[in-house]
């Protein structure tokens, strides 16, 4: 087990932890120590629990606290039980370890010969076991309490112990309790108070006691030990599978998630494609309608022109502007035309202003009393009509040159200028051209 353990990658040995303790208990049961031990120091770890039920952690150091003490290193074996009560895991069983751990931490003090200190510890553990249903640590805490009474000279006290402990022996409904632990408390306590039938007494019936715990444990310890071993392989391949299986749903979760995406992407596209379509077609039609428009205008100008010279000056009275101020805006829009200076990126409007002997204010407030449109936006307006021509004649053309020969300065701001107008990027503009 250890072997695969080792060979395992990283995920599938999330729980390791927990086969660790599981192996370390294992020898432990069959008092092979010298490997117990490196096992269930591999169990430990400062990392939070991820199951409620995992005990491994709290269950290895109770063990390393119940070695140490039997070989006497009692500094190590308070680190552990002290480690144990620390670690505030909050896990199946919780306040069993923490009776565990201050009891063993008690029991230390014992074989250090400090019973008066023992005693309070213990005596303020022995009501949370009985409160928590504790058992079997109640039972062992009143049988240290009577030995310390004794070590202390409270005979009554120590005989008190000793009865509570037969109480709780009712509680073992699967003999777990060592009973020849009672009967030599109870051998002592004779032996102290001079009570020498007594002593004998129980002197007999804690050897036969001592005896058939051996002969039982003994059994149990090879059935036990083989039964936990079964598991800890049982519990490494059922996290291989578990591991496995975990790959094939992300694998499965992750593919779907990427048809769902592309099916969004593929229905977003069709839905753009539809609405430029539809801005490519609005955008030609009002197209025609101005061709068509001015051809309008330019009949009417002719039949006024042939018709009366009086119906003329009617219709231009008609008009936003007087009449220099309408002079002026066609003057400017002959020079703009005429060579396509409009296309210049940085226009001279002292050079404008002098080309058509006037003065900057009077043009400003002509262009937007004539045409409602400030200077700068019929600039941008007909570098805008020029930039879509462009596009309709020349599609290969790249964005950046067409922004570049109708006068603006980056792409950006013809980006934005040319959606604002139309409702359409440039790019997609270029599309539909390509496409129709």
């Amino acid at each position: 087990i250890l072997a695969e353990l080792e060979k395992a990658s990283e995920k599938e040995r999330y729980n390791r932890h927990g086969i660790y303790f599981y192996v370390g208990d294992a020898y432990y049961r069959f008092h092979d120590y010298e490997r117990a031990i490196p096992c269930l120091k591999a169990a430990l770890h400062d990392n939070p629990t991820l199951y409620f039920p995992d005990r491994s952690d709290l269950q290895a150091r109770n063990l390393l606290g119940e070695y140490y003490a039997q070989i006497n290193e009692l500094d190590s074996s308070d680190y552990y039980y002290r480690s144990m009560y620390d670690n505030r895991e909050s896990v199946r069983f919780r306040p069993t370890y923490d009776v565990r751990a201050a009891a063993g931490i008690a029991y230390n003090l014992m074989k250090r010969g400090n019973y008066r200190q023992a005693l309070s510890l213990l005596e303020r553990w022995l009501p949370e076991a009985i409160d928590q249903k504790i058992y079997m640590e109640a039972y062992n805490i009143t049988l240290a309490l009577a030995e310390c009474y004794l070590a202390e000279n409270r005979s009554a006290q120590a005989k008190t112990m000793t009865d509570s402990a037969f109480t709780l022996i009712r509680h073992d409904r699967h003999n777990r309790f060592r009973r020849e632990r009672l009967y030599e408390a109870i051998y002592h306590y004779g032996t102290a108070t001079g009570n020498l039938s007594l002593a004998r007494q129980y002197a007999d019936s804690m050897q036969t006691a001592a005896a058939e715990y051996e002969k039982k444990t003994s059994s149990l310890i090879i059935l036990r030990a083989e039964q936990e071993v079964f598991e800890s392989e049982k519990a490494l391949k059922d996290n291989q599978i578990k591991v496995h299986r975990m790959r094939f749903m992300l694998t499965f979760g992750g593919c779907i998630l990427l048809l769902i995406f592309l099916g969004i992407g593929i229905y977003y596209n069709r839905v753009i494609t539809r609405k430029n379509r539809g801005l490519y077609r609005q955008i030609k039609e009002q197209d025609s309608l101005n061709e068509e428009m001015e051809r309008m205008t330019k009949r009417y100008e002719n039949l006024l022109t042939s018709v009366s010279p009086s119906l003329e000056a009617d219709a231009e009275k008609e008009c936003p502007g007087d009449k220099q101020q309408k002079e002026l805006v066609k003057r400017l829009s002959k020079y703009l035309l005429d060579g396509k200076n409009f296309n210049k990126p940085d226009i001279d409007l002292d050079g404008l202003v002098s080309e058509l002997a006037t003065n900057r204010s009077y043009l400003f407030e002509a262009v937007k009393t004539v045409t409602g449109k400030t200077l700068m936006e019929c600039i941008q307006t007909l570098r805008l009509n020029e930039a879509r021509q462009l596009i309709d004649n020349h599609p290969n053309l790249t964005i950046e040159a067409i922004a570049a020969d109708c006068g603006f300065n980056n792409r950006q701001t013809f980006h934005r200028l040319f959606k604002e107008q139309y409702n359409i990027s440039p790019a997609e503009y270029r599309k539909m051209v390509k496409n129709r």
